[in-house]
């Protein structure tokens, strides 16, 4: 892949269409499928296109804000989650913790 997240347990911020999304991909994992923006690795030249990516999703709102930010504003996470969701296979999320993991309640979990 071109890009790879570490995973968290959380649905953060919750979104239904996400957490959906991140369970069908990752359906072996049994409780971190989810894409944390913590922590993230590429290629240099790809890390510079998906972070451009990223900065238009917060200076032009492309990603198109979900209902929490419209209140709240932008959220780094729903746009991580929105590259995520848009470039996936080339995107993935390190669910079975080989690069990162968690000191938190489900570190064991894997």
């Amino acid at each position: 892949c071109e890009m790879l997240g570490m995973s968290t347990v959380a649905d953060w911020p919750p979104n239904k269409e996400f957490k959906l999304f991140e369970s069908e991909k990752y359906p072996w994992s049994k409780c971190r499928p989810h894409l944390s923006s913590g922590a993230w690795m590429a290629r240099v030249a790809d890390a510079l296109s998906y972070l451009r990516m990223w900065e238009a999703d917060w200076t032009e709102k492309e990603g198109g804000m979900n209902e929490t930010e419209k209140t709240r504003g932008w959220d780094d996470q729903m746009a991580f989650r929105r590259l995520h969701k848009r470039f996936y296979p080339r995107f993935k999320v390190d669910t079975l913790a080989k690069i990162w993991t968690r000191s938190d309640s489900s570190m064991d979990c894997i």
